[in-house]
């Protein structure tokens, strides 16, 4: 199914709204309109770049996993 992006009007080949371009573009925008918010989301990326955050975020990622597998499990016992 081709569709058209809301904002540009270029052919998109999902099931999306816009296409991949525009949304970066609003990013830039944003970015040189105000520096600062720029400069917070630099430092977010670097801070969740830490290998004492990516383990923090890997086992939060295992621990929801193992809950809805077990979730799963107990719906498959139940049927």
């Amino acid at each position: 199914m081709v569709c058209k992006c809301k904002r540009c009007g270029k052919e998109i080949n999902h099931d999306g709204e816009y296409c991949v371009d525009c949304p970066c573009k609003g990013m830039q925008e944003i970015f040189q309109k105000y520096p600062d918010v720029k400069q917070a989301f630099k430092e977010s990326i670097d801070e969740m770049k830490k290998p004492e955050n990516m383990k923090k975020m890997v086992d939060d990622t295992v621990r929801f996993m193992t809950t809805v597998q077990g979730l799963q499990e107990r719906a498959r016992k139940e049927k």
